[in-house]
């Protein structure tokens, strides 16, 4: 699956593609989807997609005690 790069166009994926891309299992997208935290649309019956750009801003880095160590 290729990705264009980030523009003001969504980058819609299915859930499939969004947990390929992001390493995050599908079942974890789908309760985000669930508890409002990631927008979703419907297409048809079955299809849900999900803006990508959408995915990344609920990745949050988490600091480390080894980077914290090699600051020092």
């Amino acid at each position: 699956m290729s990705v264009p790069a980030r523009s003001d166009e969504p980058r819609w994926a299915s859930l499939k593609e969004a947990e390929i891309y992001s390493h995050i299992p599908r079942r974890t997208l789908r309760h985000w989807i669930a508890k409002g935290w990631l927008p979703a649309e419907r297409v048809g019956p079955r299809l849900i997609r999900v803006d990508l750009d959408d995915v990344d801003r609920l990745r949050t880095p988490i600091p480390s005690a080894r980077l914290d160590a090699q600051d020092a």
